[in-house]
């Protein structure tokens, strides 16, 4: 998580802008206001204490997503075209409403509908198999939320979590050993719940002798983001969407995560994004 206090993007936005000459307000009408420069520290400063994994997917763009993927630098395959172009179109229509449009990037602001998902509470289900570019595309969601939150000069609440930490907030655990016990983390649960946009990623299947989780803390969590409408997008394995195709594998995943939380895949309005590789190359 990045460290640089917000007084230096202030003071840094500031000095470039050719609005307030490094003062950092403007007047209107006699009256002292903040300078547009400001807003936009905010944004880059709130973006950037976001804990996307890898970090460097934050400075990434939308001509970034091309299907190609890499290792430790190397190329080393590919996604199908079809699922390059349908994933993209999909992940920008959530964002602007339309199919992916180059023309429309040099413009962003005057497109931008994200933020209209606060009132319909649309889902998005990013699936694929790993290093797919599942990540990278949250990631470009992600920062259209930022830039939803700046243009509608609204504080949107939004946070990036790995699966495993909710998994381990809503567990209680005693060591018998040591005699020390571990609560559920309610307070924590409960931030989650109110966030006007959470991104989940990490959601796969749970391998070896795990404590179970706590279903009354998990239902809490994801039954009111449903309730309340808040959008969440969950980044997940490909088992998990196997899972949801048949009866047993929906049990499952009621038995280990609970039932609100396979309610947030089932919503008739979640955005399904399934990225698949080609396996020819």
């Amino acid at each position: 998580m990045n460290q640089l206090p917000f007084a230096d993007y202030r003071e840094y936005y500031a000095s470039e802008c050719k609005i307030c000459l490094g003062s950092s307000y403007v007047i209107e009408n006699e009256i002292y206001r903040e300078c547009v420069c400001q807003k936009k520290a905010r944004r880059k400063y709130r973006l950037e204490q976001i804990d996307i994994y890898p970090p460097e997917l934050k400075y990434k763009s939308w001509t970034d997503f091309s299907g190609v993927i890499f290792q430790e630098s190397k190329v080393v395959g590919n996604l199908k075209i079809e699922s390059v172009i349908n994933a993209r179109d999909k992940a920008f229509e959530y964002c602007f409403g339309v199919s992916f449009d180059k023309n429309i990037l040099q413009n962003k602001a005057k497109h931008l509908k994200i933020h209209k998902h606060l009132n319909d509470g649309q889902n998005v289900i990013i699936v694929g198999d790993e290093k797919t570019g599942k990540s990278l595309l949250g990631a470009l969601i992600c920062k259209e939320v930022a830039n939803a939150a700046f243009i509608t000069n609204k504080d949107f609440d939004y946070r990036w979590v790995k699966f495993y930490d909710i998994i381990n907030a809503a567990r209680w655990v005693f060591d018998y050993s040591s005699g020390v016990h571990k609560p559920v983390n309610h307070s924590y649960l409960d931030m989650l719940a109110d966030l006007d946009f959470l991104f989940i990623d990490g959601v796969d299947v749970q391998r070896g002798k795990n404590y179970p989780v706590d279903h009354v803390a998990m239902d809490s969590l994801f039954g009111a983001r449903t309730l309340f409408q808040k959008p969440t997008i969950i980044i997940c394995s490909k088992k998990i969407l196997q899972m949801l195709n048949n009866h047993a594998g929906q049990e499952q995943i009621v038995t280990v995560f609970g039932n609100e939380f396979l309610q947030i895949f089932r919503k008739n309005n979640t955005l399904i994004i399934e990225l698949t590789r080609d396996e020819s190359t």
